[in-house]
């Protein structure tokens, strides 16, 4: 140990010369030895003390060794837990062993050379241990000094921790509203998400839809298709936490500091997202949607198959959409043009084949025109909405597959007057 590090000890044993003959042993400056005679004492001062290493007798009255350890283990985890064995327990020991619960065994009669050797190596792994802890620690301090500066969406952030912490609720209820719930809450954050980053209203339809089309291509199974989909609508939401300037820009307008800020917004979706297991995969692809085939993309730096078939699609369809969208970071293009622009990034931004595959999929389809419109006024409660209603700018007011009722149908009335605009509305 260091002259600056004291390990602090607790030897257990209910026969009183070998406490004092450990004791003994262990006489050091590097070392304070506490000493405790039955179970119940030795797991009170577990509880009130930080102990480095636990050292236990195996046999005990009211507790044996293992046991005690395996209870101690519960208050103390960190410590280093060492078991003191005869012949007869070998059983016993190998069991402990296998639960967990101790690091090491010493048989008796031990050689006090080797003795305070097995000692010393288990303090100085525990040490070790500590030490990446604190440098865990020191990272995770570093990354909340990097978060900090950007004080002026920290409110918009915790807001949607908070609704996404309350949204682990749904896990405890039945399948089917849980699928039901899940699916309201992604079109409300791609809904939130679409707008600051100042998208049509018609983009997360439109690239679903592409995205229906060349997932079928693929032949995914539906496992992977629903995370596909779920990670399209969610990729964005990590631009929540970064100003509309920055979110809506083109990444060859930004400042150096800005698309340093613009990287870490993969990480950030993830990280919102965390909370709920069901998004685990989707999550992945988000993760690693803004990856190139040569390697030079963010966050990781992963290439070519390296990178998860998801992500590849994802960015793919995420770029034509933008790049045919009339938005501020997009331009508008002719989905021909844009397919020209794409296959110059071939093999460097994109999968070559892949995009190939994408192309002939989006050279096949046009996107179906809505037909059968409802103004308010034909609308009725009981009416299954055929596809989401949206306003003009994007916000999600209904999704589809919803019974609308009389609150729904005053929500609507109450938007249109406020935003002077006639919402449309498709039926089943």
């Amino acid at each position: 140990m260091s002259e600056n590090l004291v390990a602090r000890i607790l030897c257990v044993d209910d026969e009183i010369e070998v406490l004092y003959a450990l004791k003994r042993l262990l006489r050091s400056s590097d070392f304070l030895v506490d000493l405790a005679s039955d179970p119940d004492q030795a797991l009170d001062m577990v509880m009130h003390n930080n102990y480095d290493l636990i050292i236990s007798d195996m046999r005990m009255p009211k507790l044996d060794g293992a046991e005690l350890l395996a209870a101690a283990a519960k208050f103390s985890p960190q410590s280093r837990r060492v078991l003191l064995t005869g012949y007869s327990d070998q059983e016993s020991t190998a069991r402990a062993i296998n639960q967990g619960k101790i690091h090491a065994y010493i048989e008796k009669p031990w050689d006090n050379k080797k003795f305070v050797e097995r000692v010393m190596g288990l303090l100085h792994s525990k040490l070790r241990d500590d030490e990446k802890a604190r440098e865990v620690d020191t990272l995770k301090e570093s990354y909340e000094s990097m978060k900090s500066r950007k004080m002026s969406l920290n409110d918009q952030v915790r807001r949607t921790n908070r609704q996404l912490e309350k949204t682990v609720a749904f896990l405890n209820v039945e399948q089917d509203e849980l699928r039901t719930n899940l699916s309201t809450f992604i079109k409300i954050f791609a809904s939130t998400s679409i707008r600051h980053c100042q998208l049509p209203a018609e983009f997360l339809g439109n690239l679903l839809f592409h995205l229906e089309s060349c997932s079928a291509k693929l032949y995914m199974n539906d496992i992977q298709r629903q995370c596909v989909f779920q990670a399209a609508q969610l990729a964005q939401i990590g631009k929540l936490s970064l100003p509309a300037s920055i979110a809506t820009a083109k990444a060859t307008d930004l400042s150096v500091e800005d698309a340093d800020l613009l990287k870490h917004y993969p990480r950030e979706s993830v990280d919102m997202l965390t909370p709920l297991d069901a998004l685990a995969e989707s999550s992945l692809i988000i993760e690693h949607h803004q990856e190139n085939f040569d390697g030079s993309g963010y966050p990781s730096g992963l290439a070519e198959h390296n990178i998860p078939l998801g992500s590849r699609l994802l960015r793919i369809l995420l770029d034509f959409n933008v790049a045919i969208s009339e938005s501020g970071c997009g331009g508008c293009m002719s989905s021909a043009d844009a397919i020209v622009l794409m296959r110059e990034g071939s093999s460097i931004k994109y999968d070559p084949d892949l995009l190939e595959i994408c192309i002939a999929a989006l050279e096949e389809v046009v996107l179906p025109p809505r037909q059968g419109a409802l103004s308010f006024d034909e609308l009725s409660s009981g009416d299954e909405l055929l596809y989401d209603v949206l306003t003009s700018d994007g916000v999600l007011l209904a999704a589809a597959d919803s019974h609308v009722t009389d609150q729904m149908l005053r929500r609507f009335n109450d938007v249109q007057n406020s935003r002077k605009e006639k919402l449309v509305f498709f039926v089943k």
